[in-house]
């Protein structure tokens, strides 16, 4: 990760020049949960100052092709991105999408009927994957944020716009 970088405003962001640890499970109906994990030698608070610097998240998402806000909230903005992966030399695939993103800390934290049923703590991986495979998914819904309890923590809810993108 390149650390200490500002962009043209002075404000710190952090590059990641190591791929994220992506998880991508299946769920009923052709329904997809995406998690991503990535390690970086930064504090949170520029780690969390660049995942909201919501203009600018296509310098630090590999696949974002193109990214737009498209209104701000107090928690939050609605985004217009478009992904995009290359899946044959010389062949790229696109989507676009429009999502609600609102972010939660530990000062104004997810409304516990926001949070997703959730595999037995201790479960397997395999337990998880097969948890995971048969719950639907549901608007408004999201996996519980994994903090480590009694430390502050801050998390990200995405979810698309219903009847928006491809």
């Amino acid at each position: 990760s390149a650390v200490g970088e500002s962009d043209r405003n002075g404000r710190p962001w952090v590059r990641c020049e190591a791929p994220p640890a992506v998880s991508i499970e299946e769920a009923p109906l052709n329904g997809r949960r995406i998690f991503s994990a990535v390690d970086v030698s930064a504090s949170s608070d520029t780690v969390w100052a660049t995942l909201t610097r919501y203009e600018s998240l296509q310098t630090v998402v590999p696949s974002l092709v193109s990214n737009q806000v498209l209104a701000r909230t107090d928690q939050g903005a609605r985004l217009l991105q478009v992904g995009g992966a290359k899946v044959l030399p010389g062949v790229t695939f696109t989507a676009k999408t429009v999502l609600d993103v609102a972010t939660h800390t530990t000062d104004s934290p997810l409304d516990p009927s926001m949070l997703a049923d959730s595999p037995p703590q201790h479960a397997s991986e395999a337990e998880r994957g097969h948890f995971f495979r048969h719950l639907p998914l549901q608007r408004g819904r999201f996996p519980q944020p994994e903090a480590v309890p009694g430390l502050p923590f801050s998390d990200i809810t995405m979810q698309n716009v219903e009847g928006e993108g491809d």
